[in-house]
């Protein structure tokens, strides 16, 4: 019998010849895939800074398990005493406040994108999402949010959004799979295959057993005559 995948077997993203991957799929190693061939990108894969992942569908970059769970568990965070760029839109001077990343669970601060980011919609979410799939993901997702005024309303209207609430769910069962915290579809089918399997070697046994007790007996498997 053919041997079930592994979890990150449904969350493969491919390119080239092969159909488009659905919104759940996960990322397998780092690569950039055109034609075949391997090409060369700017993105520092090292960086535990969220903004150096937007917008990875577009550029057919995908990423491990590894790396994702690294950006979803300890994304950079700015060091005590780092000073955020001013926002002097309005004339108003504001900057981003450390006290917004404890509040929000999501949000993160890119340095290299100057703006806040949502780590779930970053790694989760597609570039089209809300009803019928036509809604654009912008602000938090594929572009840092720069505007502080009214910050923290912004902040809740991105976490009550329907795209967000879908990516939440899906990081949530991206780190509880990687965790071991439940099984996920194909280790259930695996678990029920073993089960099975084991099931079929007592039964197995018990015929080899009949099998060769009737040859002592020189008895026939087809009964006496």
């Amino acid at each position: 019998m053919k041997r079930s995948g592994k979890i990150t077997d449904l969350f493969q993203l491919r390119t080239n010849k092969l159909p488009k991957t659905t919104d759940t799929d996960n990322i397998g190693n780092i690569e950039s895939v055109e034609n075949e061939n391997v090409v060369s990108t700017s993105i520092n894969f090292d960086s535990q800074d969220i903004g150096a992942y937007i917008n990875l569908r577009e550029k057919n970059i995908i990423l491990n398990d590894l790396k994702r769970e690294q950006l979803l568990t300890s994304p950079w965070v700015p060091p005590s005493g780092y000073v955020f760029p001013i926002d002097n839109t309005n004339k108003r001077n504001l900057r981003f406040q450390m006290s917004w990343i404890n509040r929000f669970s999501w949000l993160v601060y890119s340095e290299i994108e100057k703006g806040a980011l949502c780590k779930f919609c970053v790694l989760f979410s597609n570039s089209d999402t809300g009803k019928g799939s036509h809604e654009k993901t912008k602000s938090f997702v594929t572009q840092p949010f720069k505007k502080w005024k009214n910050a923290i309303e912004k902040f809740n209207d991105h976490e009550n959004c329907q795209y967000h609430k879908l990516s939440k769910e899906r990081a949530e069962y991206f780190l509880s799979v990687n965790y071991r915290k439940q099984k996920s579809v194909i280790e259930v089918l695996n678990s029920e295959q073993a089960r099975q399997a084991s099931e079929n070697r007592k039964k197995l046994y018990s015929i080899v057993e009949t099998i060769i007790l009737c040859g002592r007996l020189e008895m026939s498997l087809r009964g006496m005559f």
